[in-house]
C-alpha cells in the first residue's frame, strides 16, 4: 500500500494552477505522477496553463462520488434493476472496491487548459454528465459532435498529457493517469473495454498501486 512518504503537494506555477475550490487534502498525488504532471506543464506554451480539477481521493470520497451518480442514474432509469444501474455507474465512477480509480491511489488527475486564465472550450464542462447515454455524448473524448475548435483543444490536451506519459480514460475527457490499472489496461491492450475478458489486467497482477484506504488516509493525513 503507498505511504503518505509517496504523495507529494501539487506545486502550482506560471503554467499549473489548481481549481480553487479542491479541497486541500485533494491535492496530492504520488511523487512520479506529479513529476509527470510538471513535465506536461512546461511543455505548453507561455500563455497555456494545466489546469487541475481533481487529483487524490480517499476511498470514502469515492463511495461518495460512487453513491452520488448511482442515484443520479436510479432517478433517470427507474426501469433498471440494481446490477444494470451499477453497470452503468462503472462508466462515469471508478468502483471504489472492484476496479478503484487511480485517485485512490494518487495515480490520476483530472485537468483541462487554460489560455491566458481562461479555460479552453472543451465541448462540455467537467463532470456533466447531461449528455451521458444520448446520441450525442459530450462527455467521451472522441465526440463526434465537437467543433473543429473544441476537438483540437481536447486532442492538444491529450498530446501533452501523453507525451508525459499518462493515458487518457475514453470515457472522461478530462481523466488522465499514470502507474494505474487503466494505464496498465490501455498500455498493454489499447483500451479499457471490460468485454474482453481474455484482455483484462488482473488487479492481483499489478500490485504496485493499491488503494489508499488505511485509516490513515481516510482521517485526511495524506502525507
Amino acid at each position: 500500500m503507498p505511504t503518505p512518504a509517496l504523495l507529494t503537494p501539487i506545486v502550482t506555477g506560471p503554467r499549473l494552477a489548481i481549481r480553487p475550490g479542491l479541497a486541500e487534502a485533494s491535492r496530492r498525488l504520488r511523487a512520479d505522477v506529479h513529476d509527470r504532471l510538471q513535465r506536461a506543464a512546461a511543455a505548453l506554451p507561455a500563455d497555456h496553463a494545466l489546469l487541475v480539477l481533481d487529483a487524490l481521493r480517499t476511498q470514502a470520497q469515492q463511495f461518495a462520488s460512487w453513491n452520488r451518480r448511482y442515484a443520479a442514474l436510479a432517478r433517470a432509469h427507474p426501469d433498471l434493476d440494481s446490477v444494470a444501474l451499477a453497470e452503468l455507474c462503472r462508466r462515469d465512477v471508478a468502483d471504489p472496491v472492484n476496479k478503484p480509480s487511480g485517485h485512490q491511489s494518487g495515480a490520476a488527475v483530472d485537468v483541462t487548459l487554460l489560455r491566458d486564465g481562461t479555460e479552453l472550450d472543451m465541448g462540455s464542462a467537467y463532470g456533466d454528465f447531461a449528455t451521458r447515454g444520448t446520441a450525442v455524448d459530450r462527455v467521451r473524448t472522441d465526440c463526434p459532435a465537437l467543433t473543429q475548435a473544441q476537438r483540437a483543444n481536447r486532442d492538444f490536451l491529450a498530446r501533452v498529457m501523453g507525451m508525459a506519459g499518462f493515458v487518457n480514460y475514453p470515457e472522461e475527457w478530462w481523466h488522465f493517469s499514470h502507474g494505474d490499472r487503466l494505464w496498465a489496461q490501455i498500455s498493454r491492450y489499447g483500451h479499457d473495454d471490460g468485454t474482453r475478458a481474455d484482455q483484462q489486467v488482473a488487479r492481483e497482477a499489478y500490485t504496485h498501486v493499491a488503494v489508499i484506504d488505511s485509516p490513515l488516509f481516510e482521517a485526511g493525513h495524506a502525507g
